[in-house]
């Protein structure tokens, strides 16, 4: 009997080097956000999504944090965003939020077309590429806390 409770202690040991191992690996694949817990995440979203603008172009109007969401192991951490741009800069923002790693998700995406102030001539209005207000929710994923 005390073989036997050897061996499953054994065993649940090695599952355990196995288990750390794989996360190890999850993590440093690049798949993940770096950052360990909830509001660190969230705000490495944030930076993420300030520093493609400062590429793409247009303005991030506002940001909030959403609820967290556990799911199989993994929690979703979500932030809602109000950016203010024009069709050529909101289409690379996009691209670049969805191709990068760690992967990103983006959700619940509303486009509004913002209407245009009086312009002094009309071929300046035709110049002007037309503004929009895009709403969207943009989430990735850090590991669970693993239990006792």
């Amino acid at each position: 009997m005390i073989t036997g409770l050897s061996k499953t202690v054994e065993r649940r040991d090695l599952l355990r080097q196995r288990i750390d191992a794989l996360e190890g690996s999850l993590m440093n694949s690049g798949m993940l956000l770096r950052s360990e817990t909830e509001p660190l995440a969230a705000a490495e979203l944030r930076e993420t999504v300030k520093r493609i603008i400062g590429r793409t172009g247009g303005e991030l109007q506002s940001s909030q944090n959403l609820s967290a969401v556990d799911e199989a192991g993994f929690k979703r951490v979500a932030i809602r965003i109000a950016f203010k741009g024009t069709v050529q800069e909101l289409k690379p923002l996009l691209y670049e939020l969805e191709a990068q790693r760690p992967y990103l998700f983006v959700d619940t995406l509303e486009i509004k077309a913002r209407k245009a102030r009086r312009r002094a001539q009309a071929s300046e209005a035709a110049a002007q590429a037309p503004s929009l207000l895009a709403r969207l929710d943009l989430y990735g994923y850090i590991l669970a806390e693993a239990g006792p």
